[in-house]
């Protein structure tokens, strides 16, 4: 899912590759403690987890559609052009 909010600037919602990328595998294990702002919170990702629910990053750093119960927000990703700073 990705939004453009304007002719220069994009927003989506962080995606498997990126996740990996930052040290979150997806694959059952917990995200790397070096990059622990990634786990800071908990958020859904863009990630399909089966066909009625989507990955979630928990703040203890596991991934998974545990509940679709408490809060989760998300973690945007926005996109600014170079060129506009």
């Amino acid at each position: 899912m990705q939004k453009q909010i304007n002719n220069k600037v994009e927003g989506r919602i962080i995606n498997e590759e990126e996740l990996h990328n930052l040290g979150c595998p997806l694959d059952g294990t917990k995200c790397s403690a070096e990059n622990s702002w990634v786990y800071y919170t908990t958020y859904w990702t863009s990630v399909k987890f089966n066909e009625k629910s989507l990955i979630r990053i928990l703040s203890n750093g596991s991934s998974g559609d545990l509940s679709a119960t408490g809060k989760s927000g998300i973690r945007p990703v926005i996109t600014i052009s170079k060129s506009d700073f």
